[in-house]
């Protein structure tokens, strides 16, 4: 099973509306990590046929939506969070131990408008980057996450090249 993560689209819906285009027949989920709820309820609204999971952000200020949430897709837990609340500009550390007391196997997590992919213990952390507003790359990035029953869970951090092109980023 594979979803399409991203975050941090700050009102900028052309690149997510793009990239769901891409997938539509690959992807059976979307995930939003916050900044902006708004953003995430307008893809939503456009793209009904698939499964939305999203969170607030540090720019979302919608108490009716949660900051972080645990979902399970194919008896995985994946605990998806913007980060904010658990100072990822400064140290992803303490978002691995908590991951690991929520029993998460995967923590997926926005904020810092950078790709992430590494483990914590056996806890695998995952940030698809922004895929509006990219920090650490020239592209605008985004996030596979792929889930099977035989090989487990994984994450690819893709570029979005713009004109339907994306190619996978190799150091992540």
């Amino acid at each position: 099973m594979k979803i399409l993560v991203i975050s941090d689209t700050h009102r900028y819906l052309k690149n997510a509306e793009d990239l769901i285009e891409i997938y539509k027949n690959d992807i059976s989920a979307v995930i939003h990590l916050g900044d902006l709820v708004n953003d995430a309820e307008a893809l939503i609204n456009k793209y009904s046929g698939f499964n939305f999971y999203y969170v607030a952000g540090n720019n979302d200020y919608d108490k009716s939506v949660n900051y972080e949430d645990i979902i399970t897709i194919q008896s995985k837990r994946i605990l998806i969070t913007h980060g904010h609340r658990q100072r990822v500009n400064y140290d992803i550390s303490n978002l691995g131990a908590w991951a690991l007391q929520k029993d998460a196997d995967a923590v997926l997590f926005g904020h810092i408008h950078r790709p992430v992919r590494e483990y914590y213990g056996s806890v695998l952390m995952c940030n698809p980057g922004s895929i509006s507003l990219p920090r650490s790359t020239v592209l605008p990035t985004f996030g596979i996450l792929d889930i099977d029953f035989e090989n487990g869970i994984d994450f690819s951090v893709m570029a979005y090249m713009g004109n339907g092109n994306v190619k996978r980023l190799s150091r992540f």
